[in-house]
């Protein structure tokens, strides 16, 4: 049933990449419907992405004892460079991945302003050639299928070296109002949910949840020893940043 109503994320993404490429993003309202932001906007919008970007190397410097040089470095999702920029900054050689050629396009152009020259984006995984010291995805695989998302975060873990770092952000569950309706408790009112959802108009923001213990099997089975978690919650939607270190 679920194959039935399967809904095309990728044309959404390409959809909010055209028309509101800084809120697909980052939904804050400041950026809703902008497909270009003024330079106090702009300079707001990625400094929240640098404030993410030096917390997290500090966590994976300070508690998993990753180095602080970083040599290469993968963003998955990148959109137009909120974290690829700052990853830049710091790595040898940085590549993002984004389905939206519209963000791709916009995420070049921020790291060209920013004087970077050793970034580059891509649209497809499979294309990707590693390994990286360090990867990343945040606020990404949420948008994602689980059926799909599991062989990406499969793909992710191998493209990490030996000895190198990956931050891995999912969602895990949900308040009970954002619940869609059980298919055995109301089946009438979850199929119209669900059909809702596969007709909607492009650019809708789908939310999904995983099962976190299969992830990090996932992780330990591929070589990755010690692993620090942060929980977090977004507007209810509540999940897990898993910070990983590969064993050498």
């Amino acid at each position: 049933m679920s194959g039935f109503f399967r809904r095309d994320t990728d044309s959404d993404w390409e959809e909010l990449g055209r028309t509101a490429p800084y809120w697909g993003v980052h939904t804050h309202p400041d950026y809703a419907g902008k497909q270009s932001l003024d330079p106090d906007k702009s300079a707001e919008f990625f400094a929240t992405g640098e404030e993410f970007v030096a917390w997290v190397r500090g966590v994976l410097e300070e508690k998993l004892g990753a180095p602080r040089e970083i040599g290469s470095a993968l963003d998955f999702g990148c959109g137009v460079g909120r974290l690829l920029v700052p990853m830049a900054k710091r790595a040898g050689r940085a590549v993002g991945v984004d389905i939206s050629e519209s963000m791709r396009a916009l995420c070049m152009k921020h790291l060209a302003d920013a004087g970077l020259t050793n970034a580059s984006t891509i649209a497809d995984l499979a294309q990707v050639q590693g390994p990286f010291d360090w990867v990343n995805t945040y606020i990404v695989l949420q948008h994602i299928e689980p059926s799909r998302g599991y062989g990406i975060i499969e793909r992710l873990s191998a493209l990490t070296a030996r000895d190198g770092a990956l931050t891995l952000h999912i969602t895990t569950a949900r308040d009970d109002h954002l619940k869609p309706p059980s298919w055995s408790d109301n089946p009438l009112a979850a199929l119209a949910y669900a059909l809702h959802k596969q007709q909607a108009k492009r650019g809708l923001i789908m939310m999904y949840d995983y099962d976190l213990a299969r992830v990090l099997d996932q992780l330990t089975r591929d070589g990755f020893g010690a692993m620090w978690l942060q929980p977090l919650d977004h507007g209810g939607h509540r999940g897990m940043l898993i910070h990983a270190r590969k064993n050498g």
